[in-house]
């Protein structure tokens, strides 16, 4: 299985769009162009989606998924982040992977590179610009190499996270 951990302020949501206005609840609506380059990376992976933004704390999670496919997600949203006492996203991210171990490849989309030994997977984007076709490319690339795993210890279970693989 294919997975996109999703922020989304950065990816989804720009500088731009967020000055556009706020939809319900405080939610913002989405820049199309990055919305467009998401669904492309979908439709090319199959992979499905699992929020790792802070909106996975949201008081209304059936609200946020809501809104992510009214704004044109196409891809199926299967899961959220925990969130680790440390509130590194990349632990966050490790601690969903550890119980999940189907994983075959995944490609993490944040502005933000708190992604530890993760980071190999991290495609970067930024709030001036969000998730644009050069990105996209370089998500496809990193889901199309299958996840290495090496076992280690986080916070006393055994898990996998090492990608010996390259670009």
């Amino acid at each position: 299985m294919q997975y996109i951990f999703l922020d989304i302020d950065g990816v989804l949501n720009t500088h731009y769009s967020m000055t556009k206005g706020l939809a319900l609840n405080h939610l913002f609506h989405f820049q199309k162009s990055c919305v467009r380059e998401l669904n492309r990376i979908i439709h090319r992976t199959g992979a499905k989606i699992v929020v790792s933004s802070t909106w996975r704390r949201h008081s209304n999670w059936l609200e946020v998924i809501n809104h992510i496919g009214n704004e044109g997600v196409v891809g199926e949203i299967i899961d959220r982040t925990g969130r680790s006492d440390d509130r590194i996203r990349g632990h966050e991210i490790a601690d969903w992977l550890s119980q999940h171990p189907e994983t075959e490849s995944f490609v993490i989309l944040d502005d933000d590179s708190d992604m530890g030994r993760l980071m190999p997977r991290l495609v970067q984007t930024s709030m001036d610009g969000g998730l644009r076709r050069h990105h996209g490319d370089l998500a496809v690339k990193i889901l199309d190499r299958k996840w290495h795993k090496a076992r280690f210890w986080h916070k006393g279970k055994a898990f996998c996270y090492k990608d010996s693989s390259r670009l």
